[in-house]
């Protein structure tokens, strides 16, 4: 039997944030093992602790965040840096010994990745205000 890999994320309106895994894969798994194929709704605990992008931070000294900080106090904005609970590739940057950060435009958790994902166009402009302000500090 062939297995069919589905990410949380990919499922329809975000079926199992709102129903849960085990009534996802209650529901999709007469639908496609009818076609032979054996359904697992990632990431299992087990493929969550092997992600490819882990958590990562920067210490207050990394020049990136302090630009990054500096150019949210320029344009407007809180500067103080905060978790953000979902995977992202700056975990994978960070690995790699890169400086990296999280930003952009409007409320992402119960928003990115769904049905109905939106930004505000005044957040938009505000983001395009700090990418600006962050280019230019990088590039003193």
């Amino acid at each position: 039997m062939d297995l069919l890999a589905l990410s949380r994320e990919l499922i329809a309106a975000n079926t199992v944030s709102s129903v849960g895994t085990a009534a996802a894969v209650a529901i999709l798994k007469p639908l496609f093992e009818s076609t032979g194929l054996e359904v697992n709704v990632l990431p299992s605990p087990e493929q969550f602790e092997h992600r490819a992008s882990p958590a990562m931070e920067l210490v207050e000294s990394s020049e990136l965040l302090g630009c990054a900080r500096a150019a949210c106090r320029e344009v407007g904005l809180d500067d103080a840096p905060r978790a953000k609970p979902t995977n992202t590739e700056a975990g994978i940057f960070h690995r790699a010994g890169a400086q990296a950060i999280v930003f952009g435009p409007g409320r992402s958790i119960g928003n990115a990745h769904c049905a109905n994902e939106h930004n505000l166009y005044s957040q938009m402009k505000k983001a395009i205000e700090f990418y600006r302000a962050l280019i230019a500090r990088l590039c003193q």
